[in-house]
């Protein structure tokens, strides 16, 4: 099965939808995590000596779930980061990456 890049892409597009309605260290910290899934989605920026793409896709979405909850008055940017999550739960489905259920 050959698998895509496109919920990375799409991930990347609602974190940055997100990051448009935000300020300072907020959208510092959505911007980060854009940058972090460039890496996982085949992005010029790599990091060879990075953590394992599991714990990279892991790590984002443990922030992506921290944001929105610190962000619980704006029900439209908690909308975005659920759905930047939902396209990297398909992601890791797509790749056979392990889900908290499945460890």
């Amino acid at each position: 099965m050959e698998h895509s890049d496109e919920p990375i892409a799409a991930a990347r597009a609602e974190i940055r939808r997100a990051s448009d309605r935000t300020d300072g260290e907020t959208r510092e910290q959505l911007l980060s995590l854009d940058e972090g899934l460039m890496e996982l989605g085949g992005g010029d920026k790599v990091e060879s000596d990075g953590p394992p793409k599991e714990d990279r896709v892991e790590q984002v979405e443990e922030t992506l779930v921290g944001l929105a909850n610190e962000l619980d008055d704006d029900h439209w940017i908690q909308d975005r980061l659920e759905t930047a999550r939902d396209y990297l739960d398909q992601y890791r489905q797509e790749r056979g990456v392990p889900t908290d259920e499945g460890r």
